[in-house]
C-alpha cells in the first residue's frame, strides 16, 4: 500500500461560511458540488493537491471538541494582522517548545490553529 495523499472532512450547518472562512485561511477551492442534498467542497493549501479539506453540508452537524485542524505560517505576528474579520481566541501564545499558536474557532465551531514553529538552533 502507497498513501499519497490526505483529506479531512468536516461536516458543518454552516457551509457557505465554512468556505469564507477557509479561502480567508488562504486555502483554495479545487472543486465544488451540489447535488439533491449533497453539497460539498474540496480545498487545498495553494501549490499542492496532496492535503485536502473537504468541507460538506449537514444540516445536523456538531462541532467536535476533539478535532483541531492546524496550519503552519510563516510569521505568526503578520499572519494576525491579516485576520481581521476571523474571530481570534487567543494568541498568539507560545508553547513549551517554542512554537507560536494563534487558537480560532470555524463557523462549526471546531478548533483551528495558525502556528509558526520554534526557530531552529545552529
Amino acid at each position: 500500500m502507497k498513501l499519497y495523499a490526505i483529506k479531512t472532512r468536516i461536516e458543518t450547518k454552516y457551509y457557505e461560511l465554512s468556505i469564507r472562512f477557509y479561502t480567508a485561511l488562504g486555502l483554495k477551492v479545487l472543486t465544488q458540488w451540489h447535488q439533491g442534498n449533497d453539497q460539498g467542497a474540496i480545498l487545498t493549501l495553494p501549490g499542492t493537491e496532496f492535503a485536502q479539506l473537504e468541507i460538506a453540508y449537514s444540516p445536523s452537524a456538531q462541532s467536535n471538541p476533539a478535532l483541531s485542524l492546524q496550519f503552519e505560517v510563516d510569521d505568526i505576528h503578520q499572519t494576525l494582522t491579516e485576520l481581521p474579520d476571523l474571530a481570534v481566541i487567543s494568541g498568539p501564545v507560545q508553547r513549551p517548545w517554542g512554537a507560536q499558536y494563534i487558537y480560532l474557532a470555524d463557523p462549526e465551531g471546531n478548533q483551528v490553529i495558525l502556528f509558526q514553529s520554534a526557530p531552529t538552533q545552529d
